[in-house]
């Protein structure tokens, strides 16, 4: 069975953000903001995401610090382009197809 529908998630790096102790690793360690989105989709390609959470995190252990939100201006644009607007594109895709044939048969019903 093909699967047409579905979700997944993934998890960017955006970055170093400062050194500081982990209570975990129990030394020093550098601290990154992770960026982890869920994303619904069709045929695997086509998506858009439904959620987003920024964690700052021990890049050794990768222990969470702290989920502070972030603003999401930040860096969403890391987030592959059909995976954050290819719902749109889909729709837009459906319409350019449908809409001239439907004018077309439109304008014969009517004359």
């Amino acid at each position: 069975m093909i699967a047409v529908f579905g979700k997944a998630s993934d998890r960017i790096d955006l970055g170093y953000f400062e050194t500081r102790y982990c209570e975990k690793c129990q030394q020093k360690r550098p601290f990154h903001w992770f960026l982890h989105y869920l994303y619904i989709h069709i045929f695997f390609l086509f998506g858009a995401v439904v959620k987003k959470q920024y964690y700052l995190t021990c890049k050794n252990c990768e222990t969470i610090v702290s989920d502070l939100p972030m603003a999401d201006v930040v860096n969403s644009a890391r987030i592959p382009f059909l995976r954050r607007c290819g719902l749109i594109l889909w729709i837009i895709i459906i319409l350019a197809i449908l809409v001239p044939g439907l004018i077309k048969e439109y304008q014969a019903i009517l004359g």
